[in-house]
């Protein structure tokens, strides 16, 4: 069997050892679901002259104070993630590290016999 061959087979058992073990997968969760299966909700369809719906008695007045209690929320968490720290690094410039007295090679320690000759 010459080696494209034998790679396009290994390839196609590759793909259909992973296709068959995600149709098994979904298999098994199908089967859990059955058996484990989420209660149906009902949900309520909202009476045009009451104004309630979705399951409570919120009025138009309520959801115009939720949405604008969502927007404060959304503005004050766009202000935090906008304050940061990097400002106040990048204008301090260089820390200590960047000094050419760091950037110098120690000497070796030598021991042994060589070293009391460098002595």
């Amino acid at each position: 069997m010459d080696p494209l061959t034998q790679g396009l087979a290994l390839s196609l058992t590759g793909l259909a050892v992973t296709f068959a073990s995600l149709g098994l997968f979904i298999l098994i969760i199908s089967l859990l679901q059955r058996f484990f299966g989420a209660e149906t909700t009902s949900t309520v369809q909202p009476d045009r002259e009451s104004g309630e719906g979705r399951g409570g008695a919120f009025g138009r007045e309520d959801e115009e104070i939720a949405a604008a209690i969502a927007v404060a929320l959304e503005y004050w968490r766009s202000q935090q993630s906008a304050r940061s720290d990097l400002g106040d690094v990048l204008v301090a410039g260089r820390g200590p590290w960047w000094y050419s007295d760091n950037l110098t090679v120690p000497p070796p320690i030598r021991r042994g016999r060589h070293a009391s000759a460098d002595e």
